[in-house]
């Protein structure tokens, strides 16, 4: 096994022993979804593209949302890779 193989090996034995939940909150919605959300609305506040305030509580519900939707698909991708690294 490469080293780039086996390193993916090794952290993602590590991940899923944390779980699918852990892992989707943590990856998808905290990360990519409320980072999506905040840089979102930064970026509309700065350019002043906002079409009122009603769009940050939605950004807030959307992205995470959205968020979910990856991380779920990350883990089904990272769960065939690892099953295909190890035969």
């Amino acid at each position: 096994m490469s080293k780039e193989k086996d390193r993916f090996v090794t952290k993602w034995q590590k991940t899923r022993e944390q779980g699918f939940w852990r892992f989707v909150l943590a990856a998808g919605v905290i990360r990519w979804g409320l980072l999506a959300a905040t840089l979102f609305v930064g970026t509309q506040l700065l350019l002043s593209n906002l079409n009122g305030w009603a769009e940050i509580p939605l950004a807030f519900i959307f992205f995470p949302i959205g968020g979910f939707a990856w991380g779920t698909l990350m883990w089904v991708y990272s769960e065939k890779r690892y099953e295909r690294e190890l035969t």
